[in-house]
């Protein structure tokens, strides 16, 4: 019985279509990489035609003017404006109390804050850039409601966390989160 051609199937996930050689070998028996996606020169439209986008004969855009085009992008992303950080409403605090609070109350021995002598600590979380945090503990948004919570009652929030509650009066409690929504 003779065989005939059967019709082509698509071929399953991860097979292959014939086993293609290996790549030839380099100096010191390593094998030379190929490149992730070369077309045939015949899928440019036959005899031996280049690639549009890499002709080197100004036919086409060359690889000098791809590079161009993206550092000029690259700088005009550079001279985009920046968000400006959220403008908190007047809650009551006074930021330059709050400083002088967060350093009465030791808030430095485990905060990094700057702008706060010796407030230097690894302990907890540092403090930078503050007021562009959209998080509070982990878990609340970052309001000035909820800064105060945290700040006065944080084992109330996240219970056994490490930060111990404050005692700190509603008045203190409100000028240090004054102070941590200046650090931008």
């Amino acid at each position: 019985m003779i065989s005939t051609p059967s019709p082509r199937r698509p071929l399953r996930h991860g097979a292959r279509k014939s086993a293609a050689p290996p790549p030839p070998l380099r100096r010191g028996g390593k094998r030379r990489r190929q490149p992730f996606f070369t077309p045939p020169p015949s899928s440019y439209g036959g005899g031996g035609a280049r690639c549009p986008l890499a002709s080197r004969d100004g036919g086409g855009v060359g690889r000098r003017s791809i590079a161009i085009a993206g550092l000029l992008s690259l700088l005009l992303a550079a001279c985009a404006r920046a968000p400006a950080p959220p403008v908190w409403p007047a809650f009551g605090g006074d930021a330059e109390r709050g400083a002088t609070t967060i350093t009465g109350a030791g808030c430095g021995a485990c905060h990094e804050i700057p702008g706060v002598a010796q407030a230097t600590g690894l302990v907890g979380p540092p403090l930078t850039h503050f007021s562009r945090r959209t998080i509070i503990a982990g878990l609340l948004p970052n309001t000035p409601g909820n800064l105060i919570r945290w700040i006065r009652y944080p084992q109330s929030v996240v219970p056994g966390n490490a930060m111990p509650d404050a005692a700190l009066s509603e008045a203190q409690t409100r000028d240090v989160a004054a102070y941590l929504y200046t650090l931008r």
